[in-house]
């Protein structure tokens, strides 16, 4: 390999000082046909100049040893010679795209590089890849290889669900396009857990396999050092920490200070691929919602159920196998993206487009992968109004009281649904507090209530005023809803929306 930008330094030899677009020194050391690339200040470089210093002196038979403050000066002489270079270089973690647009993957004991035309092994002649300590090799893809292998390790049994599942798997190779947030639901003992483990075993296995707290420092870390951030088992997330996976799963950069001694500032940017699992739905907010792929879990009957040692044993078997699979399909689909035409009812735009191509690769047909998307969607929605205390009691007075519509104020539509809230079995601290906080709370799921066919508008003018009517097969026969048990609860709604004249029952 030639050396790009070679120096040596108080005695040790380095394949090019670089830096990234924070200023960050990186160093690159050649390995044979292999780059290992080390930030300046991290733990693995000071690493590798102690192993360094002591086997060159080793070999006059006398071993130096670095000292901290030796060390430091020659760290430090490093990273003002990175600040000087004119190589600029951005890492990646596992994926990234060439300078012909093919789709790099680091296998960290090979490089592979996927095109149009097939995939093979290649070299780099500079730094594309950042590894961290925690990061296991790739197995050595099999040619041909078959991807529904992977079934036989994850118990998802709808076949749209599955369909989604494989195009989410080999979208997960390509880089530099946003991901839906992937997450796995089901019963207790469904494998949930084992099933994360399998997809990120394929796609980027690590010693670490998942975070367990929706803090937002511990996921700024664990994206810092991995594609495939897992979260296992978290039962809610906070509005802050949903803001915040939707940022990272569409690409964000965030800034951070450089080291605790000074008050410089670098930034750093994740686009990574997110999933979860819980026996419900971790995500509740529309916005992260309308981002997610849902893959539900059947529960294992119990004669059917494996120890987790004989199950990884019989994976590893196959790993192989079925990352070959997503190579070759990958490949494929890189050839047919250009031919892909018109949108998808998804709002990650780059997945729908990549996701067709998938399907197709694999043999399905753009209606199946649509109507597997329309199937998603349509679950999403019921989550996210489900998940709203505000569209419970809406349900609750169209559905089941009868009321036919609604047209005022959000102050008068917040008074209505307070005085309805216990009837609709939802505690009154869980509503808004005020009429401005009401107006937010509708502009959130405006879009999930449009899906399920109702009318909602908002007019801004010397009045603001919301209207708002049920889907029509709620008032086709309101009677059928208005029996002897629910004729005093619908007396209590209708007084509730007719309490004023800007409050009707339409």
């Amino acid at each position: 390999m030639a050396l790009v930008n070679s120096i040596n330094v108080s005695g040790f030899a380095f394949h090019g000082l670089w830096r990234n677009s924070s200023g960050e020194g990186i160093v690159s050391i050649a390995r044979g046909s292999a780059l290992d690339v080390y930030p300046t200040r991290s733990i693995e470089l000071r690493r590798y100049l102690r192993q360094k210093a002591y086997l060159i002196d080793g070999e006059n038979e006398r071993s130096r040893i670095l000292n901290d403050n030796a060390l430091d000066s020659i760290i430090g002489t490093i990273d003002a010679l990175c600040d000087l270079s004119d190589n600029e270089v951005n890492l990646s973690v596992r994926v990234a795209t060439g300078a012909g647009g093919e789709i790099l993957v680091d296998g960290i004991s090979n490089i592979y590089s996927i095109t149009a035309d097939g995939w093979n092994i290649t070299s780099i002649d500079r730094p594309i890849f950042k590894r961290s300590s925690g990061m296991k090799p790739l197995p050595e893809p099999v040619p041909g290889g078959d991807i529904h292998k992977v079934f036989e390790y994850l118990n998802i049994k709808d076949k749209s669900d599955r369909l989604l599942f494989l195009t989410y798997l080999v979208s997960s190779f390509v880089a530099d396009i946003p991901h839906p947030f992937g997450n796995f639901f089901g019963s207790q003992g469904a494998a949930k857990t084992t099933a994360m483990k399998v997809f990120t075993a394929i796609v980027d296995p690590n010693t670490v396999t998942d975070i367990h707290s929706a803090s937002e420092n511990d996921f700024q870390i664990a994206a810092s050092q991995r594609w495939v951030v897992c979260l296992d088992n978290v039962p809610d997330f906070t509005r802050k920490f949903s803001d915040y996976i939707c940022k990272v799963v569409t690409g964000a950069s965030f800034i951070k200070r450089r080291l605790y001694t000074d008050d410089s500032m670098m930034a750093e940017r994740f686009l990574r691929v997110v999933v979860a699992n819980g026996i419900t739905v971790p995500a509740q907010r529309a916005d992260l919602l309308d981002r997610c792929l849902l893959f539900q879990l059947e529960r294992i009957e119990r004669h059917l159920r494996k120890d987790e040692k004989t199950l990884f044993a019989d994976f590893e078997t196959d790993r192989a196998q079925i990352l070959g699979g997503c190579f070759d399909a990958l490949s494929k689909a890189m050839a047919l993206l250009p031919t892909i035409e018109g949108s998808f009812n998804t709002r990650m735009a780059d997945y729908g487009k990549w996701g067709c191509a998938i399907a197709l690769a694999l043999g399905y047909c753009r209606s199946d992968f649509e109507d597997a998307l329309e199937k998603n969607n349509q679950r999403l929605n019921e989550e996210s109004l489900d998940a709203s205390p505000i569209a419970t009691v809406l349900d609750y007075i169209f559905l089941k009281a009868g009321s036919s519509g609604f047209r005022g104020s959000a102050s008068d539509l917040l008074s209505g649904i307070r005085s309805c809230a216990e009837s609709a079995g939802i505690e009154p601290r869980y509503l808004p507090s005020s009429p401005h906080a009401m107006g937010k709370k509708l502009v959130e799921i405006k879009a999930n209530l449009q899906s399920s066919q109702y009318f909602i508008e908002f007019v801004r003018g010397k009045e603001r005023i919301w209207t708002i009517c049920p889907p029509p097969s709620y008032a086709k026969d309101r009677s059928k809803y208005l029996n002897n048990s629910l004729s005093s609860i619908s007396s209590g709604v209708t007084r509730a929306f007719s309490y004023n004249d800007k409050m009707t029952d339409l």
